[in-house]
């Protein structure tokens, strides 16, 4: 797989320039350029993804997302993809705080009912022919093992999707047998929310503890059964209603609520879409082409005997450090510090999103070697902090909809509550603040809010 005699390539950017690459077959790396580090502002209150986000996304992806016809479209499905990709890029790890962490990420698509979540199936089917391979391996393990008069170890059932409709012994034997690897896709979020409340089925811990690649092991007496996951790895995609997302997610103390990237769609009122467009017709054909695509990075990362290191320059760690510092003093003033784990959780997840975009750059430019370490692209590094910005400002959307301890703004006096607005105001900027949102965080009437902003 590896060809260490490759010294030297180059891949068109997406402006068209010829952009070098240097490597010596060992390290793959973007030439620093400070102009892009510097061009772009993480400041603003955006929450929608757009052309200025899918234009710089790798190859592999933004063609993934061209095919789609319409924004909303685009916006889900782009959104579940990056979820789905990060569970199907095996042997790829980098050092974050304290340890390795692979590109495994969880999101939540959160939208009205009949909106249009369904586009995100065809997210799930970038990875439908590596389940469908890892099928076809098992069906034909188990008919040689039946032929030779089922003599030796009898085949397990490897998966790529792992059912949420599981229990938490399913759950630990699934992932054992498909190499501690998965991901869990759910269109109806209360599918999971639903099994995690029943005794047999609540692996919500085990959930939690795969976000950060931990173990977990259980006995049951019944039939002497020890069962363990050394290192878990899980992707997980999932979609709801804000009431689905409650009945999974009850309060902010829940450990699963910091663990998600969040990203709330929201279709213009009013609309019937044209679901006759002609260029859905090609949708299938497509989508089968690009699994095809997927299939075989998956089997060319897969063949690794060693993982590939990943990790960023030293002027992408202190942008990073310095940004995620920002953020995290932001929504501890905006919500008391409801939301400091979230921005810490939010960091972990951007680093893997990074990840994620310079591997596939790697893979799109590099067809002849795969090098022992990639050093994240800079275009890649402002993209995925772009996409945390929006999803940062999502999550503090979604968290005015989680219940929450009664507001003890609501028994202050005036004159103190005064000095808390007036916090507010002398620390955001106008495009940051407003008082609807102001009443929202506190929650108070948007009447009192402005009324002491007036006075």
């Amino acid at each position: 797989m590896k060809n260490s005699s490759a010294t030297n390539v180059s891949y068109l950017s997406h402006d068209k320039d010829t952009k070098n690459i240097s490597g010596n077959g060992d390290v793959f790396k973007d030439i620093e350029n400070d102009n892009i580090l510097n061009q772009f502002d993480f400041e603003s209150d955006k929450k929608k993804f757009d052309e200025s986000i899918y234009q710089n996304l790798p190859n592999y992806l933004r063609n993934a997302v061209g095919v789609l016809t319409d924004d909303i479209e685009k916006e889900v499905f782009f959104f579940g993809a990056i979820g789905v990709i990060s569970g199907i890029l095996p042997n790829i790890q980098g050092f974050y705080d304290s340890k390795h962490y692979t590109p495994h990420i969880y999101s939540f698509l959160v939208g009205k009912y009949g909106e249009g979540k369904g586009i995100l199936t065809k997210a799930r089917e970038l990875a439908s022919k590596i389940q469908q391979a890892k099928m076809a391996d098992y069906d034909s393990e188990m008919a040689e093992y039946e032929y030779d008069g089922e003599k030796g170890v009898i085949p397990k059932r490897k998966f790529i999707f792992i059912p949420a409709n599981n229990s938490k012994s399913g759950i630990v034997r699934l992932l054992k047998e498909s190499e501690e690897k998965g991901i869990m896709f759910l269109t109806e979020a209360d599918t999971l929310s639903d099994i995690l409340k029943q005794d047999f089925g609540n692996f919500s811990d085990i959930l939690r503890g795969l976000f950060h690649h931990e173990g977990y092991e259980q006995y049951r007496t019944t039939n002497d059964e020890y069962s363990y996951i050394e290192k878990g790895y899980l992707a997980v995609v999932m979609s709801g209603t804000y009431d689905q997302l409650i009945k999974l997610i009850p309060t902010i103390e829940n450990g699963l609520f910091s663990r998600f990237l969040y990203y709330h769609f929201n279709p213009p009122k009013g609309i019937f879409k044209n679901v006759f467009h002609n260029d859905k017709q090609k949708y299938t054909s497509l989508f089968d082409n690009l699994s095809d695509d997927y299939f075989q990075i998956y089997k060319k990362l897969s063949a690794l005997d060693e993982s590939i290191e990943f990790s960023l320059t030293e002027k992408q760690q202190d942008i990073f450090h310095i940004q995620f510092q920002k953020w995290k003093t932001e929504l501890s003033d905006l919500t008391d510090g409801d939301l400091d784990g979230s921005v810490n959780r939010l960091g972990l997840i951007a680093f893997r999103i990074m990840m994620q975009f310079t591997t596939l750059r790697m893979l799109e430019n590099n067809e002849d070697f795969l090098p022992n370490k990639i050093i994240c692209n800079d275009i890649d590094f402002i993209t995925a902090l772009r996409i945390i910005q929006i999803s940062k400002n999502n999550a503090l959307e979604v968290y005015k909809f989680i219940p929450k301890k009664k507001s003890k703004y609501k028994t202050m006096n005036t004159t103190s509550l005064k000095t808390i607005v007036a916090k507010f105001l002398n620390n955001f900027n106008k495009q940051q603040f407003s008082s609807r949102k102001l009443a929202l965080i506190l929650d108070l009437s948007h009447t009192t809010i402005s009324d002491m902003i007036k006075s």
